[in-house]
């Protein structure tokens, strides 16, 4: 099944992205002893910082544990991706 689209208004993906990007911003705070994240990113630069944040908070398995799968590829369970 073949799916055609129809033209692509590239002003209005301009708009829209610029849009997104005036709104975005990130605020960091030390709170409690850690730091507190908080933000909006447009859907690139979310991607960047979580795969950034992914890697940095990579656990090694227990040496009970053999994997092949290399750190990059392993979800941190404190990441999670909310829906939206």
């Amino acid at each position: 099944m073949e799916t055609t689209l129809g033209p692509v208004d590239a002003e209005k993906v301009e708009r829209d992205r610029d849009a997104v990007r005036r709104r975005r911003y990130v605020r960091l705070s030390d709170r409690g002893g850690g730091v507190y994240l908080e933000g909006l990113l447009d859907p690139v630069a979310g991607e960047h910082v979580r795969a950034a944040l992914d890697a940095a908070s990579y656990r090694p398995p227990s040496a009970n544990t053999v994997s092949t799968t290399p750190p990059h590829h392993h979800n941190s369970p404190s990441i999670k991706r909310l829906p939206g």
